[in-house]
């Protein structure tokens, strides 16, 4: 990622605003969500998958659960290393985990 590039972009207004708009939608996906949501895509993972057993619903939510949790470390991380690269001040390419960003 280029310095300047980041910089311009973090000014831009229309880019402030798309970027408003997505963590807006994302906040309310993520209160709109339930327990018993998690509950039923784990039953449904665990049926296609295999036997649908409790045991696998938990291993499935074991995985999700582990799997956030690991995000969440990343993103900080990310966080943490965008400031370094903004506090540095360095014009040359830096380079970021797409996995830490890509939000699928």
């Amino acid at each position: 990622m280029n310095r300047d590039n980041l910089l311009a972009a973090l000014d831009d207004d229309g880019v402030q605003a798309l970027a408003a708009q997505c963590h807006s939608v994302m906040m309310d996906f993520s209160r709109a969500i339930t327990a018993q949501d998690l509950i039923v895509a784990a039953v449904a993972r665990a049926e296609a998958e295999g036997d649908g057993t409790l045991a696998d619903v938990e291993a499935h939510l074991t995985k999700r659960l582990g799997e956030s949790m690991l995000s969440c470390h990343e993103l900080r991380e990310a966080h943490t290393a965008v400031a370094q690269f903004m506090e540095a001040g360095d014009e040359g390419p830096w380079e970021v985990r797409s996995s830490i960003l890509d939000f699928q």
